[in-house]
């Protein structure tokens, strides 16, 4: 079985956290998922669905930002993450985050995340995220959430 190759280390990881959020803030998803390895994969707390569309569980790299060109259409003004923690170890990263931003329902959408990055050749081979899905079901739940 071949090893991954070494990450940049933990303080490289760390960087890369905070380039792919400075990123992810000029919401850019282009632009933001060329950090997620092709190979790549996104997963999300819960059992959550906007309408007919799961919006949480384990997503390819392509199902991702498939999901999220629609995350864009339904945050106009986009979404700021702004990191308030992080611990890096080997070729892993925790970050604690926050969101803000107006949906296009009206509503802020103002959610706290624990995400793990997974490192492997300057890219993310997984990101995990958990978040109150709670607030997110009830921001959108007016457009069709269950």
């Amino acid at each position: 079985m071949q090893q991954p190759a070494a990450s940049g280390g933990p303080d490289a990881n760390k960087a890369l956290v905070r380039e792919f959020f400075d990123v992810l803030n000029k919401w850019n998803g282009l632009e933001a998922f060329a950090f997620l390895s092709d190979q790549g994969s996104w997963w999300a707390a819960g059992d959550l669905y906007a309408g007919d569309r799961r919006v949480t569980g384990a997503f390819s790299k392509a199902e991702y930002m498939a999901l999220f060109k629609e995350i864009q259409a339904s945050f106009p003004n986009g979404v700021m993450f702004t990191i308030h923690a992080m611990t890096a170890e080997g070729d892993r990263v925790a970050a604690e985050v926050e969101s803000r931003g107006r949906h296009a329902n009206g509503g802020l959408y103002n959610n706290r995340y624990h995400f793990l990055f997974v490192v492997e050749n300057g890219k993310f081979s997984l990101i995990k995220e958990y978040n109150d899905t709670h607030h997110l079901f009830e921001l959108i739940q007016a457009n069709g959430a269950r």
